[in-house]
């Protein structure tokens, strides 16, 4: 450290600090020599700094002292470096730290500031750090100005009218579900500024009969925590208030939202298996941040469920239409289009080079904007977006869940277009310049390639004789000259045309021409061809050999696997069976839609998104979903 500083006078301190600073650092000598350098920068500049040299209380033991000096501490530092994220004090340290800000941000600010390149903690990645690996003048103007900040509070956390309360528990009064649900409800409390919290052990009314101050408790409740744990199954009157609060949520006018919390492994109840519950069985940091974010997301911006009374039509009904996206500056062109977390939705725009995160009613929360055209995606963990751009030949994984931002690029020297997850490991890419399929590890590496061939069902291709030249594969760059569309691949596509005419000879009708749209299982892939007209179904038997049939469609474009069935976006939306048999079909109505797209489901099954062209501008549409 060698920028000149001048002393400063001495900051000011709330009456319930002692330190302006607390510092974390591990015990090796290369981070104890920068924080020395470090402390001396911060007294020149009037800041007092916990010293366990001076300040230690040797009656107390050290996490103790820890714990004290962080409470007495208006910031606190953690120096991160591969010498920090490996020591076991360093972990503890954060811990405390991180549990005393997460409990009250009212009064302590955490400051990550990396000097050596190392992998943040897990329970970090929600907060800015500091970059002090660069030179000094560029990182410590900034530390000092964020020491010298004062923490400012929070707005009051507003209840929408009729509404008393933002969370009400429902628990077993057991050791320990009540001393969980007590921990917790202090906890949200005191993290933010007029949040209020309703248990019965604390705040039922004398007088009213143990039924009425349930109703009337989950009626004034904004969210309502299901507290889940072997004793809970055990007791009627959880059992009551779940399913009275279950009646409350689907009442339109209820607005009331169900939050499943496994506090302790049990079997999740029938009547909750539909919703997604929060695992709260492993590290603190790990489902606190999650439940803070469910409690705060306002109701208006989750899926209601839809209303019970309205009449059934066939075996499947698309209902009014919920909302859709407003029309831009620039004319978009939406390719694909996914629920994610259950209340967002993310799209692609490729006109605009864009991938959109939306509530579910159509307002843009967040944007991010690339070099070229993104088209197809998947999501792992909910969060996690794999976006194919063709005119590059890679993926990029995009981070979905707060600020979009891209983690990594996965090159693959093909054309890719269509992406589906098969499970937690692998992903199905269709190339549309090699009519291929490919399956491939979630770090990019082929696993396998699939080259069916359309028009004869239950076909092995491994039985058809190949004939002609496949002069679209002449080259393994092929895929990247395509240039903007829409004349896009023209090389690509008549060489293909000429193949198919070869293929018919051999009495074939094609190959995968335009492989655009693509669902996938662990037994099964799907994938559209607007150029065939086919709807293909590949059998993956073994890591050998598959089998394939394929379906004649007018304008097949989005498939997507629901419920143990196939939807298809074909003109209107076509159902069949995972077999290919058809089921229905049902028109898109309640708005004008042409040329419809990607489809997705939420996770709920009770809505049903997609993107389409309209009034001279595309969109997308949210409909409900009624099954008889």
């Amino acid at each position: 450290m060698s920028v000149e500083v001048t002393k400063s006078a001495k900051q000011s301190l709330p009456p319930n600090k002692k330190y302006h600073v607390y510092i974390c650092r591990s015990q090796h000598e290369n981070d104890i020599s920068w924080v020395s350098k470090l402390n001396d920068h911060l007294k020149q500049h009037g800041f007092s700094v916990y010293s366990a040299e001076n300040d230690f209380n040797p009656n107390i033991t050290v996490t103790q002292n820890v714990e004290k000096a962080m409470q007495s501490s208006l910031k606190i530092v953690c120096v991160l470096s591969p010498r920090y994220v490996s020591s076991k004090m360093c972990q503890l340290e954060t811990e405390m730290a991180l549990k005393l800000y997460l409990h009250d941000r009212q009064s302590s600010t955490i400051l990550p500031i990396m000097i050596d390149t190392c992998d943040l903690p897990d329970c970090m990645l929600p907060l800015q750090y500091i970059d002090a690996r660069k030179a000094e003048i560029d990182w410590l103007p900034t530390l000092l100005s964020s020491l010298a900040k004062p923490i400012i509070a929070k707005p009051l956390a507003v209840l929408p009218e009729g509404k008393q309360y933002h969370v009400f528990f429902v628990y077993k009064t057991v050791v320990p579900d009540k001393d969980w649900v007590k921990e917790v409800a202090c906890s949200l409390e005191a993290y933010e500024s007029g949040l209020k919290c309703a248990y019965h052990e604390r705040d039922f009314i004398p007088g009213l009969t143990i039924i009425e101050n349930i109703v009337y408790f989950l009626k004034c409740s904004l969210k309502v925590v299901i507290v889940l744990t072997p004793g809970f199954l055990e007791s009627s009157w959880t059992k009551y208030e779940t399913e009275l609060a279950q009646l409350i949520s689907l009442n339109p006018t209820g607005d009331v939202r169900i939050v499943p919390v496994v506090v302790q492994h049990c079997k999740i109840p029938e009547s909750l298996i539909n919703l997604t519950y929060l695992d709260a069985t492993d590290t603190f940091f790990t489902w606190w941040p999650r439940l803070l974010k469910t409690i705060n997301i306002p109701n208006n911006e989750l899926l209601l469920l839809p209303p019970k009374n309205e009449a059934m039509l066939q075996t499947l009904k698309l209902g009014t239409f919920v909302g859709k996206l407003e029309k831009e500056e620039f004319k978009s062109w939406l390719i694909d289009i996914k629920f994610v977390e259950n209340e967002y939705l993310l799209v692609t725009d490729a006109r605009n080079k864009k991938l959109k995160k939306f509530c579910f009613k159509g307002q843009l929360k967040n944007e991010i904007l690339f070099a070229n055209r993104p088209m197809f995606f998947t999501c792992f963990d909910d969060r996690m977006a794999y976006v194919t751009f063709p005119d590059e030949n890679i993926i990029r994984v995009v981070n979905s869940d707060n600020q979009l931002e891209v983690v990594t690029e996965l090159t693959v020297n093909i054309g890719c277009c269509g992406i589906a997850k098969i499970d937690q490991d692998k992903f199905a890419l269709a190339c549309r310049s090699k009519c291929k399929i490919y399956i491939m590890s979630r770090t990019g590496t082929k696993l396998r390639t699939i080259k069916p061939i359309i028009g004869k069902d239950e076909i092995s291709i491994n039985n058809i004789p190949y004939t002609g030249t496949d002069e679209a594969n002449d080259s393994e760059e092929e895929g990247a000259n395509r240039g903007n569309h829409p004349t896009a691949g023209r090389k690509d596509f008549d060489a293909l045309k000429r193949h198919r005419q070869s293929l018919k000879v051999a009495d074939i009708q094609c190959r995968l021409v335009w492989a655009g749209f693509i669902d996938a299982s662990e037994k099964q892939i799907f994938v559209t061809d607007y150029e065939t007209k086919q709807l293909t179904i590949i059998y993956i038997e073994n890591e050998a050999s598959f089998r394939h049939k394929s379906i004649p469609l007018v304008d097949p474009r989005g498939v997507v696997i629901h419920d143990n069935k196939l939807f298809v976006s074909a003109g209107t939306v076509r159902i069949f069976t995972l077999d290919g048999e058809a089921i229905t079909e049902v028109p898109l109505h309640g708005d004008p839609i042409t040329f419809p797209r990607s489809i997705t489901f939420d996770r709920t099954g009770h809505y049903m998104a997609v993107t389409h062209k309209g009034d001279g501008d595309d969109f997308f549409s949210v409909f409900q979903l009624l099954s008889s």
